[in-house]
C-alpha cells in the first residue's frame, strides 16, 4: 500500500511539472507577476489566495476594473487558473460569480483594441486601378501614393 502512495505521490509530482514546463519562462514570470498582485489584494482585504473562492476571485475582479483594461483583467484571470492548476486545486472560471461579474465588467469598461491601419489598399475604379498606399507610407516619400494606368 505504501508503495502505491509513493507511485502516486511521485506522478503527481511529475504532472505538476510538465504543467509548470509546458509555459515559456517569459509567460511564466507575467504570471508569477500577476499572481503576486491578487495574492496582495487576498492579503489586504484577509482573503484565502490559495485555494481562492469564486467570490474573492469576483471581488478582486471588480477591484481590477476600476484601474486596468480588460485585456488586463482576463490576463490576471488566466494568471490565477494557472496558479491553481499549477498546485494541483481547481478554479472554476465559468462559475457564475465570477463569469457574470466579467461579463458587466466588459460591458461597463469594453474591450476595445486598437486596429493598425493597412499598409496597402488596392481598388479598381471604372477602367482606373488604383494603389494606394497608407499615410505612413506617404509621409516616407510622396511617390508612394499612385494612380496607375489599366493593362491594355
Amino acid at each position: 500500500m505504501n508503495n502505491i502512495i509513493t507511485k502516486i505521490s511521485n506522478l503527481e509530482a511529475e504532472t505538476i511539472q510538465n504543467i509548470k514546463s509546458s509555459k515559456a519562462s517569459n509567460t511564466l514570470r507575467a504570471y508569477k507577476s500577476d499572481f503576486r498582485d491578487f495574492e496582495k489584494f487576498c492579503i489586504e482585504y484577509n482573503f484565502k489566495s490559495m485555494p481562492a473562492e469564486p467570490k474573492t476571485i469576483s471581488l478582486y475582479l471588480t477591484f481590477l476594473s476600476k484601474q486596468a483594461k480588460f485585456s488586463t483583467i482576463k490576463r490576471r484571470l488566466a494568471s490565477i487558473k494557472v496558479f491553481h492548476s499549477m498546485t494541483g486545486n481547481y478554479i472554476d472560471l465559468k462559475h457564475p460569480t465570477i463569469n457574470e461579474n466579467l461579463v458587466s465588467i466588459r460591458r461597463k469598461i469594453g474591450s476595445f483594441q486598437k486596429a493598425k491601419k493597412p499598409l496597402v489598399g488596392l481598388g479598381v475604379v471604372g477602367t482606373k486601378i488604383l494603389i494606394i498606399f497608407s499615410p505612413i507610407l506617404s509621409e516616407i516619400s510622396p511617390l508612394l501614393t499612385l494612380v496607375a494606368k489599366p493593362i491594355e
